[in-house]
């Protein structure tokens, strides 16, 4: 549609656009529409599935930590999208994860300002077998293996498990936290926490510490948004098909998310193949040193110095040149 103003014709005519420029009448053609190839089609759908992936472990996580540095989202949304652009096959236009798919995600730090490792110096263990996933927080020494900001007199470690029923667009998200700890106590004993881990589904543990001062019965919290230490401390998926009838009294607990829906490869062929399954015994745990490389990378990303890289997890200048 065109209309006319001060003698000058504004707007479209066909496949002519009409226009004023320096008080003059302008014609030019109207540029092409770009076409869209099925491969940028696949890259369109991978990309948006990823960032609602990534969205979504988010959220899920916000029962560990609430404030996260500016370019957190950003920084967040790259490493999910290099995994689910490589376990995307454009051929079956379907996906294939294993078990360690996501394992880049491990020692994510959510506010760069204020990394867990530089507070917490102890390495939550993760293991996953037979459905039932487990996080194991090691004995802390509160006078070396706990830092507490300036004002801070108590803390407490928050625990979120994030859930996704990947063939099926299912999520759920359960939240702990340990008892308050006292910056005046000496030793705090060891802590588990399990949640059941369905067949075929992602899941994210997330690990956060919330300072505050106690006084006279009243609680301040310390944490804002230059202070926040939070990490992931593992991304793992339970090979095996999400079936909803497996939930059984959890599955109230779980929402859909259609978008969300992956088609995984072999599942149109043959029902309950699943994500694949590993032929050979299940994997072991990472090691203490490969906890501490895999932190290490996540911290040379974010730029952070070498020295202080090394003073964080005691790996030498060398190691973490080689990474």
């Amino acid at each position: 549609m065109a209309i006319v103003k001060n003698n000058h014709i504004s707007g479209t005519i066909g496949p002519i656009v009409h226009k004023t420029w320096r008080n003059k009448q302008v014609l030019q053609s109207q540029p092409d529409k770009p076409k869209q190839t099925e491969a940028t089609k696949q890259s369109a759908d991978v990309f948006g599935k990823s960032s609602s992936l990534a969205c979504l472990i988010r959220d899920n996580l916000y029962g560990c930590f609430v404030f996260y540095d500016p370019e957190m989202i950003n920084r967040f949304n790259t490493p999910v999208m290099d995994v689910m652009n490589h376990c995307f096959d454009k051929e079956t236009k379907s996906f294939t994860f294993e078990r360690d798919s996501f394992v880049r995600l491990n020692g994510f730090e959510f506010n760069a300002q204020s990394l867990l490792v530089n507070s917490l110096f102890v390495h939550p263990l993760v293991n996953l077998e037979n459905n039932k996933l487990t996080l194991h927080i090691p004995e802390i020494d509160i006078q070396t293996q706990l830092k507490f900001p300036v004002g801070a007199t108590h803390c407490i470690i928050k625990v979120a498990f994030c859930l996704y029923g990947m063939e099926e667009g299912m999520d759920t998200a359960v939240n702990h936290k340990t008892q308050e700890i006292s910056k005046a106590q000496g030793i705090v004993s060891a802590t588990e926490f399990s949640i059941t881990v369905p067949e075929g589904t992602l899941a994210v543990v997330g690990l956060g510490l919330q300072y505050y001062s106690k006084s006279e019965g009243m609680n301040t919290l310390i944490n804002n948004k230059t202070f926040e230490p939070a990490a992931i401390c593992a991304a793992l998926i339970n090979p095996g098909t999400f079936l909803k009838e497996n939930l059984g009294e959890d599955a109230e607990k779980w929402q859909h998310k259609d978008k969300l829906k992956l088609k995984i490869k072999g599942q149109k062929a043959k029902k309950g193949t699943g994500l694949k399954k590993q032929t050979a015994k299940i994997e072991k745990e990472p090691t203490a040193l490969e906890t501490k490389l895999n932190i290490a990378r996540n911290l040379k990303k974010l730029g952070i110095s070498f020295t202080d890289i090394a003073a964080s997890t005691g790996l030498t200048i060398k190691e973490i040149e080689n990474l």
